[in-house]
């Protein structure tokens, strides 16, 4: 156990070319790249978040996801999380572990235009207080472009299923990016969903980069309902571990 815990410790959406194998990160935005991660590298992507909205607060103390490229078109990805209390419909006092996501990203186009397929499966060995109790899935495909130079822009739909019982949603995101600077990004973002096939919600958010190091990246970012009354703050950051 103390060896994993020492392979954690040792292993923002705003693309900036400082190298030639950029940064690019699925954080902040709710938009997922459609990138790649190089061949051999391990991608470590952190964050913590506080949520408000009408069923309540919650404050996901630290969600972890981890990307590897096995190849230059696919990478393999794990996300944990850990939330604290009081966790939405339960009743327990206590933090715990949700359900594990394990995934891959594969390419499908690059060039001007990149295009990528995106599938998690979400197992249900989460606590016994904060797991959904079944198995669900995460479809997206993933889609990004330049403006120019300087300006970028990102898109996400698919389909999510995280309860058995249920008929899943639609999702849809809308990331644009800014490069302000050779370090600093910002981006804004619509998303949402068309949830159980019954009703649209929307959203919006918005945030910076900084890349504090050619592998190193902090992040912050805020969102809002527009739809209904939802709104989150996180703050993160990104590492790659070379090979």
């Amino acid at each position: 156990m103390k060896k994993w815990y020492l392979l954690l410790a040792l292993s923002l959406l705003i693309a900036l070319q400082v190298t030639a194998q950029e940064l690019v990160t699925d954080r902040p935005d709710q938009t997922e790249s459609a990138t790649i991660v190089p061949q051999y590298h391990l991608q470590w992507e952190a964050g913590t978040q506080f949520d408000d909205d009408n069923t309540g607060s919650e404050w996901t103390l630290l969600t972890n996801l981890f990307r590897y490229g096995v190849s230059e078109k696919l990478e393999l990805g794990l996300v944990t999380e850990i939330v604290s209390v009081p966790r939405r419909g339960f009743d327990s006092n206590k933090p715990g572990m949700t359900d594990i996501h394990i995934g891959l990203k594969y390419g499908l186009l690059s060039g001007p235009i990149e295009i990528a397929y995106m599938g998690h499966l979400i197992a249900p060995n989460g606590s016994r207080h904060t797991s959904s109790g079944s198995w669900g899935t995460i479809n997206r495909i993933n889609i990004a472009h330049d403006f120019s130079e300087n300006i970028s822009s990102s898109y996400n739909f698919g389909y999510e299923l995280y309860d058995e019982g249920s008929n899943g949603s639609f999702i849809y995101t809308w990331a644009v990016g800014f490069a302000l600077t050779e370090k600093l990004g910002f981006y804004t973002e619509l998303f949402g969903a068309y949830e159980e096939f019954e009703y649209w919600t929307t959203n919006m958010s918005t945030g910076f980069a900084y890349l504090y190091k050619d592998n190193l990246q902090f992040d912050f970012s805020i969102g809002s309902g527009i739809s209904e009354r939802s709104n989150y703050y996180n703050l993160g950051f990104s590492w790659r571990i070379p090979y």
